[in-house]
């Protein structure tokens, strides 16, 4: 349940200053994604915190859809990569004994005792979040990237606009048009309790209204400051990396594969569902208005 990144992803921010992979970006772009990047505070009776890539590889397996062992002890220098890779799934050591298990590594970095990276990638319209594990009302997961949408034209600083990509078909959340600021252009923003959605302000967050009511609770709690620990990609799906963004070319999914969907006719999911694929579509009323400003 722990998270294992936070994936910040800017885009045409700004003519010009977008790199290509082979090439490093601008002073300019890492200043701006530098100033930009959020304060995120969990809840201060959190107990699944962030972590890094490094830490997720550490506990698991790659195993094909069958569950057959792929490779054991992955990294992110040698982890399988490749297009065969897409129905591959990284497996929890050891693996679940139940859909609803819980493993002493979920448990993650406290981010008041140890500095977490942020990943950041730069890439269209999209920003990413990325945990080993989540729970949430209805289910789980062993891995999970939240999406957080972020998107940062040359506007004012009270004009910053973020909101989270929808866990569930079902869900039904209007975000607001703006977000709170801190130290300079930093959004301030609130991880809910166990289910780390994504918030702009703290209380109480309905998400699901029918046929289950759900709620995340979201507070001050532990201050997230993601700017201080940067590892930034520009990030282009068609690229073969190399080195320590080998495991990008990595393209099955980050967690255990669904189980417990006893549940699923009622509550719409299974009680652990599947692990995230690296990228979600973003979505569709998020602002395309960009280059308007």
């Amino acid at each position: 349940m722990t998270s294992v990144t936070v994936l910040v992803v800017l885009a045409n921010l700004l003519s010009g200053t977008l790199a290509t992979p082979g090439k490093p970006m601008s002073d300019k772009l890492m200043a701006i994604i530098e100033a930009w990047a959020p304060l995120v505070w969990l809840h201060p009776e959190e107990v699944f915190f962030p972590s890094s890539v490094d830490f997720h590889f550490q506990h698991v397996e790659v195993r094909a859809s069958d569950e057959t062992v792929v490779q054991t002890s992955p990294d992110r220098y040698s982890v399988v990569t490749g297009p065969e890779t897409s129905d591959m799934h990284l497996n929890s050591v050891p693996d679940l004994e139940c859909a609803d298990c819980i493993l002493d590594w979920f448990a993650g970095h406290n981010v008041s005792h140890t500095a977490v990276p942020t990943y950041v990638f730069v890439r269209d319209h999209q920003t990413l979040r990325n945990r080993p594990y989540e729970e949430g009302c209805m289910d789980t997961h062993t891995h999970t990237h939240t999406h957080t949408h972020l998107l940062t034209c040359a506007l004012p600083e009270s004009s910053v606009m973020a909101g989270e990509e929808s866990r569930m078909d079902m869900i039904d959340v209007t975000y607001p048009a703006t977000v709170e600021v801190v130290d300079g252009q930093h959004a301030e923003l609130f991880s809910a309790n166990g289910s780390h959605g994504l918030w702009s302000q703290e209380g109480t967050h309905e998400y699901v209204h029918f046929p289950v009511y759900l709620q995340d609770q979201a507070a001050r709690g532990y201050a997230w400051r993601t700017w201080n620990f940067l590892e930034v990609v520009n990030y282009d799906p068609d690229t073969e990396y190399e080195g320590d963004r080998h495991y990008l070319n990595y393209r099955g999914r980050w967690g255990n594969l669904r189980r417990g969907c006893e549940v699923q006719p009622v509550s719409g999911e299974c009680v652990l569902d599947d692990g995230p694929g690296l990228w979600r579509p973003g979505p569709s009323d998020f602002p395309d208005d960009c280059a308007a400003h």
